[in-house]
């Protein structure tokens, strides 16, 4: 375990990534089966959280069917319910097991621009107040200009669907037991299972409602341009997570 952080300390170390508030949302703990996942948005995390507040909710036989709730109302613990001590252990110890997962930059981003920005009608709140506009209104934005917005946007500016991976997984804070891939995401989400328990698996399904299919758009939208520009906004997320930056 990590030295000692007191809590005023690890709010201001956080702050570096997301806001403190942000990283509620994000973190979520099963104190009964002593893991944490922290979500990537784009990444799955919908059916992870599906599966997550079911399992803290089986002896109650309650159905969510929306995992996007607001942090202080999810059965998850999060950790400003916490005292600073246990918060310490589930962030830094290995009693409990932490993981996450994350995505090709190429699908994850494309897959925020259709779904956040080119396929609404009206923007929604959080994505207008990151691009700047006013809330609810609509934008005219290629691929081309947002890549374009993004290099010119401060990471802990960006909205989070798009924000890079490493930012959102607290690179150089946090060390993770396992990350997983989306690409492969059904035997890695069964290497979860197999770390944590038997229970999570049973409560396991695929909950996508805001999938793109941006694998297979890939062509329609990356150019010696925009290639370029993803390769720049998210290179560290390239290096770290060893994928390649030229896609073949």
């Amino acid at each position: 375990m990590v030295k000692k952080i007191d809590l005023p300390e690890l709010k201001q170390r956080i702050s570096t990534y997301m806001s403190w508030r942000e990283f509620n949302f994000n973190c979520h703990i099963s104190l009964k089966h002593e893991f944490v996942y922290l979500e990537t948005p784009k990444v799955g995390c919908s059916s992870i959280k599906f599966a997550m507040m079911h399992l803290e909710l089986e002896d109650f036989a309650l159905r969510i069917e929306d995992p996007h709730l607001a942090f202080y109302n999810m059965p998850t613990v999060k950790p400003y319910q916490l005292d600073t001590d246990l918060l310490h252990e589930v962030l830094f110890s290995d009693r409990f097991f932490r993981f996450s997962f994350v995505r090709n930059p190429y699908t994850r981003t494309l897959s925020a621009y259709i779904d956040k920005i080119q396929r609404p009608e009206k923007l929604a709140g959080s994505i207008s107040r990151a691009l700047g506009v006013m809330p609810g209104s609509s934008i005219d934005m290629s691929y081309e200009e947002f890549l374009s917005f993004v290099l010119e946007t401060p990471a802990l500016k960006q909205d989070k669907h798009w924000r890079p991976q490493n930012q959102m997984l607290l690179h150089g804070l946090l060390d993770f037991h396992f990350i997983g891939r989306f690409e492969t995401f059904a035997a890695d989400w069964q290497q979860v299972i197999e770390r944590t328990t038997p229970q999570l698996g049973k409560h396991s399904q695929v909950f996508n409602p805001h999938a793109t299919n941006a694998d297979d758009k890939l062509r329609r939208y990356y150019n010696g341009r925009t290639t370029s520009k993803l390769i720049k906004a998210y290179k560290d997320d390239f290096d770290i997570y060893g994928y390649p930056p030229v896609q073949t």
